[in-house]
C-alpha cells in the first residue's frame, strides 16, 4: 500500500509539473530528474543509508515554496511518505 500511495503522489507531481506555466526549463529538468530518482529507488526497493534523496527533496521544496505552493505541497507529501517508507 505505501508504494501505491507513493506512485499516486508521483503521478500528482507529474501533473503539477506538466500543468505549470511558471516553471523554467531548468526547474522542469530538476523535477524530472528528481521523479526519476524516486521511481528508481522505489523500483529497486532501495532504502538509503544516507539522506541524499531527502536532502535533494528538501532543497527543491525550499526553492519552490513561494512561487509554486501546490508543487511544494506535493513535494512535502512525497518527502513525508519516503521517510515513512525508510527511503
Amino acid at each position: 500500500m505505501p508504494k501505491q500511495q507513493m506512485e499516486e503522489l508521483l503521478a500528482q507531481l507529474r501533473e503539477e509539473v506538466a500543468g505549470s506555466r511558471e516553471l523554467t526549463e531548468g526547474q522542469r529538468a530538476r523535477m524530472d530528474a528528481l521523479q526519476t530518482q524516486i521511481e528508481e529507488r522505489l523500483a529497486a526497493d532501495e532504502a538509503l543509508a544516507d539522506s541524499s534523496l531527502g536532502d535533494h527533496l528538501r532543497s527543491q521544496i525550499d526553492e519552490f515554496h513561494r512561487a509554486h505552493p501546490t508543487l511544494t505541497m506535493v513535494l512535502g507529501r512525497i518527502l513525508d511518505h519516503l521517510n515513512k517508507m525508510g527511503i
